[in-house]
């Protein structure tokens, strides 16, 4: 149910979130940000010609703007989205830097050097294929279902920029940790310290993405979306 804003009534606020849809801005989210702008401007019109009516108004706040202007708008609040999503995600790695935490990673990373240095595999399931692909098998399992589905992500761009994140710290890791853990030099004193630290922040990522990163997600949309109905 669409509720108005401030003097507008019900049918106003369709209005306006039709006009927004028809600018080809189609994440819900950003709809009910425009519409709050529109909806405040056009108040102020008409505060000061109260003969003024809704159409007009609106056409005299649209006319005070580009015709790009809903589009670039959307790409901006995406970039801030991302960015905004980077700094929270960022800055919970970075406590894995200070005490007591970094001493679970350091744990972490020497469980995985003694493996890697005195138990040599080789061929195909190396130590990071062995240790590694259950977790992520199952890391797998719980995105996958905790994932909206595509329509859900095409709606909200508070959904798609956190998934977007989320997946690229996970899998691009994953997958540059893989393709050196494969190569024959791997095995060497130095280089396995410096693998199995990486080993390491992989599984803090790991259950950070499952436990800690949804916890975010939740309370930004409680904070800041709850007027979106979002589960």
């Amino acid at each position: 149910m669409i509720e108005p804003v401030n003097s507008l009534s019900k049918e106003e606020i369709e209005k306006l979130f039709k006009f927004v849809k028809s600018k080809y801005v189609h994440y819900i989210d950003v709809q009910y940000e425009i519409v709050d702008h529109l909806a405040s401007a056009i108040e102020e019109l008409q505060d000061e010609d109260s003969s003024l009516s809704f159409d007009s108004a609106l056409q005299k706040v649209y006319g005070r703007f580009p015709i790009t202007v809903f589009v670039k708008f959307v790409q901006a609040k995406s970039s801030a989205m991302t960015k905004f999503w980077r700094r929270r995600i960022f800055s919970y790695i970075l406590t894995y830097f200070t005490l007591p935490k970094i001493i679970v990673t350091a744990a972490l990373s020497y469980f995985y050097f003694v493996i890697q240095y005195y138990y040599e595999f080789t061929g195909w399931w190396t130590s990071f294929d062995l240790f590694l692909i259950p977790g992520l098998l199952v890391f797998a399992y719980f995105m996958i279902k905790m994932r909206p589905n595509s329509k859900e992500l095409e709606k909200y761009l508070v959904l798609q920029s956190y998934y977007g994140i989320v997946w690229t710290i996970i899998w691009a890791p994953m997958y540059l940790l893989h393709m050196f853990s494969q190569r024959p030099d791997t095995l060497g004193f130095y280089t396995c310290i410096i693998l199995s630290f990486a080993y390491a922040l992989f599984n803090i990522l790991w259950y950070a993405s499952l436990i800690v990163f949804p916890k975010m997600l939740k309370e930004e949309i409680h904070k800041n979306y709850s007027h979106l109905n979002l589960a």
